[in-house]
């Protein structure tokens, strides 16, 4: 019961990370395609949330989902990356994920609300 009240208060923050403009060049963006199934869209946030993802955004093409993260190389070394992306193609749906340098800036804040 502790354990869940701790991973509930932690999780319920939102935690500011300071991003320098040498970082912006040092992050990875994930793209993942696989059913549109709630379960496995929480599942998937969850593993990403826990692994440092930021920029978290997520769209439904029926009966698709795709979901974007952004990982800064310093947070999460490759080696930890490859075993989130098998740990991700190990939840089953029809799952796709590319990895590729991130295209865009890094919101400055890691989100720690709530899966919706």
């Amino acid at each position: 019961m502790t354990t869940l009240i701790v991973l509930i208060t932690c999780t319920s923050c939102k935690t500011f990370y300071p991003v320098t403009r040498d970082s912006l060049d040092d992050a990875l963006q994930m793209n993942i395609d696989c059913r549109n199934d709630t379960a496995l869209r929480q599942t998937i946030v969850f593993l990403l949330r826990t692994n440092k993802a930021r920029d978290i955004k997520y769209t439904v093409n029926e009966p698709e989902l795709n979901i974007k993260a952004v990982f800064l190389k310093r947070e999460l070394p490759l080696n930890k990356l490859n075993e989130l992306t098998k740990d991700i193609e190990d939840l089953g749906g029809g799952i796709q994920i590319d990895v590729v340098a991130n295209p865009g800036t890094i919101i400055n804040e890691i989100e720690r609300g709530p899966i919706r």
